[in-house]
């Protein structure tokens, strides 16, 4: 009975490795899926911090995500991503605000960022930004290419990118 014993306990220790070995190993696999994710501080005069969440495929496909933009004298908002796309360090989201914030009806967002790695280094990460208002609705923004990087300093935060 005694040797039974310790030979159920030798196949339960067993199992829990391999399925801690298992899981380890899956956790710490790289996702194939592209993100831009972070929150950030910058401008020159006015200061605008943007939070970004935006997910996809590996080629853009089933981008989703949210935007949050504070720009202080205007106020908050909000969009969903609608279009991600990454090349190396850098990357380029778009999100369709749910409320304009100029005059038009329709507001669509962009932010590139080139993620220069973590916070505190030189060079910081940078980031370009702006807003297409229109006139009148147009279907959201899915084809969007990150061609060129941020030219202006993240003052406060960091953004990850894969």
């Amino acid at each position: 009975m005694r040797h039974a014993t310790r030979n159920r306990l030798g196949y339960v220790l067993v199992a829990i490795l391999i399925g801690t070995l298992l899981f380890t190993g899956s956790a710490s696999a790289k996702s194939p899926n592209d993100k831009l994710v972070g929150s950030g501080k910058f401008g020159q005069t006015v200061t605008f911090h943007f939070v970004i969440s935006a997910h996809s495929g590996p080629s853009g496909e089933n981008p989703r995500g949210q935007v949050t933009i504070d720009k202080p004298g205007i106020g908050e908002f909000e969009g969903q991503v609608t279009c991600l796309d990454v090349s190396g360090n850098t990357a380029i989201a778009v999100a369709r605000l749910d409320e304009a914030f100029s005059f038009g009806t329709v507001t669509d967002f962009y932010l590139t960022v080139t993620d220069n790695g973590a916070p505190g280094q030189s060079p910081e990460d940078n980031v370009f930004a702006y807003a297409a208002t229109y006139g009148s609705p147009i279907p959201p923004v899915t084809n969007c290419h990150a061609g060129f990087g941020g030219n202006i300093p993240v003052r406060e935060g960091n953004y990850v990118i894969h």
